[in-house]
């Protein structure tokens, strides 16, 4: 827990969120696959399926933000999540 927190606040870790989306990230509603897609939970309905879609319309990362840093500290998040 210790070491995904370091890993999380690092300046370098190649992407800065909101509040909310920080936490839809944090609790898997949210993911980003290893291409830069964003992606909400399957099992969203009504209120908060409209809501992730409204909040949330870029639904793949620019190229820019895709440097090598970030694929590490993608990598890194998915690898200590599981």
């Amino acid at each position: 827990m210790e070491q995904k927190l370091r890993y999380a606040t690092d300046g370098n870790n190649g992407i800065w969120l909101c509040e909310n989306h920080h936490k839809m990230l944090d609790e898997d509603i949210l993911t980003i696959d290893m291409t830069g897609a964003v992606q909400h939970r399957c099992d969203m309905v009504g209120k908060n399926f409209d809501y992730i879609n409204w909040s949330t319309p870029n639904t793949q990362l620019e190229p820019h933000v895709m440097t090598d840093s970030f694929m590490t500290y993608l990598s890194k998040r998915y690898d200590i999540a599981v």
